[in-house]
């Protein structure tokens, strides 16, 4: 979340940076536009949409520069994370991955955990824990009773969803959210060497 309020603040500000200068560029090129002679002002206002379709395409690669170096920020903080949590033993984590299924899967896991440490910090640990115990129960209970239920086609359900019956299936993220975390770096964002894993 402080990654992405960083990211979106990052670019509110050059957005608000190039309307500022777009703003004075125009009142530069209605000003040569406006002193410009009958003959030359054809001429004129072909130089002026040159240079200010140029500025545009600059603004345009900028911003997107700065997007790509978020996005792939994002994607190696998204890899640290799952190296923690295969070391933490939490299920469905099994290393970094950039599998679409897979991540929205562990996206719902780490929303649970963060609701979970959220209610804590709220009733105290003992009153959770029992509410825990409870819960569990009643799963391992519901378990044991319900008969395995399988989608159409035969094949299991994603993740939690095919392992216990009854649970509407979880769909995986569009397509372009894969491509996003697939992306190669931006240019001149150089990769680390590999190292050590220090949760090995």
């Amino acid at each position: 979340a402080l990654k992405e309020k960083e990211a979106a603040k990052a670019i509110e500000t050059l957005d608000n940076k190039m309307s500022r200068d777009l703003e004075a560029l125009e009142a530069t090129l209605e000003s040569r536009a406006s002193v410009a002679g009958e003959a030359a002002l054809a001429a004129v206002q072909m130089i002026n949409e040159a240079e200010k379709n140029n500025f545009l395409a600059g603004c345009n690669q900028i911003r997107q520069q700065l997007i790509d170096g978020h996005a792939w920020q994002f994607r190696e903080l998204l890899a640290v994370q799952q190296q923690i949590l295969t070391k933490a033993g939490v299920p469905y984590f099994d290393g970094p991955t950039v599998d679409a299924s897979m991540i929205h899967i562990e996206a719902n896991i780490c929303a649970f955990m963060h609701s979970a440490f959220f209610l804590r910090a709220r009733i105290g640990e003992k009153q959770h824990l029992a509410m825990l115990a409870t819960q569990e129960k009643r799963l391992a209970e519901a378990v044991k009773s319900a008969p395995p239920s399988f989608p159409p086609g035969g094949g299991y359900g994603v993740g939690m969803a095919g392992q216990y019956g009854g649970y509407q299936q979880m769909q995986p993220p569009q397509q372009n959210q894969q491509q996003m975390y697939q992306m190669a770096p931006p240019q001149g964002m150089l990769m680390p060497p590999p190292g050590p894993n220090p949760y090995a």
